[in-house]
């Protein structure tokens, strides 16, 4: 395993290891898989309703009607097939059990496997609910297990980043935070000209991506999914060599309708 790898992998389990000292010690934990994990589904079954709904409004535009339609059938797809695909990498970290704390990497099947228990199944399983599966499931072989779960996302850091490439990361940071990751926007860089893509197919455009860094929301709420890639854009480049040509073009014709007016 190479070695940035490894201290990202590390790092991850670090921070489950912390979380369990927070759930320990009575605080809410800020992971919005715990807020949410028990309502998560009903929330986005509620957005398709609103999409579909929307989609059927004649008073709106046929774009926008289309919009929605479209907004509609991606989550109806997403709570039948869930968040969950081949090489998305979780980390468990169970208190007082090492041999159960460890990253997965989950194959084909979408079988998450630790030592000394039975696979969890996570096909058509959302992130927010990664977290009661697994340690309902360890509960099973450990009593009263203390669990923290961190869904890793393999994210792209394009563009005018200083470190460009593909970064596992926690599904619970705020985009501004993944950019972070990658060493943060360049000088060059337009923060504001911020895309999302999938497939190659923008699924954040920039407007959405500058209210997303503004609000501080995260890689989960935005439904981010591994293989995506962040994009930021560069900075409308002028050439000043071109702005002088223009400016001594305007000149020459500024002088011209002045000489001709006098005569």
């Amino acid at each position: 395993m190479p070695i940035t790898t490894m201290r990202r992998t590390l790092g991850a389990i670090a921070a489950a290891l912390c979380g369990l000292s927070t759930i320990a010690g009575g605080q809410a934990p800020r992971d919005p898989q715990f807020q949410f994990g028990s309502t998560a589904r009903t929330r986005l079954d509620s957005l398709a309703s609103a999409a579909e709904r929307r989609a059927d409004d004649a008073s709106l535009s046929a774009n926008d009607r289309k919009q929605s339609l479209a907004t509609a059938d991606d989550l109806h797809r997403r709570l039948r097939q869930g968040d969950f695909r081949p090489g998305d990498r979780i980390v468990v970290a169970v208190r007082g059990e090492p041999a159960m704390t460890d990253t997965v990497t989950l194959g084909d099947s979408l079988m998450l496997r630790l030592a000394g228990m039975t696979g969890v199944p996570l096909a058509g399983a959302l992130r927010a609910e990664a977290q009661d599966r697994i340690a309902n499931a360890i509960a099973m072989y450990v009593r009263a297990p203390e669990v923290r779960v961190v869904t890793l996302v393999r994210v792209g850091l394009l563009g005018q980043v200083a470190r460009p490439g593909y970064y596992q990361l926690s599904a619970d940071v705020p985009m501004s935070d993944a950019l972070m990751a990658a060493g943060g926007p360049t000088a060059a860089a337009s923060p504001d000209r911020t895309i999302v893509r999938r497939n190659a197919r923008v699924t954040l455009d920039a407007q959405a991506a500058r209210s997303a860094l503004v609000s501080g929301a995260t890689l989960a709420q935005l439904d981010i999914r591994s293989g995506d890639e962040i994009v930021v854009a560069e900075k409308s480049q002028r050439s000043w060599g071109t702005a002088a040509q223009v400016l001594a073009a305007v000149s020459g014709i500024v002088v011209s309708v002045v000489y001709v007016v006098r005569r």
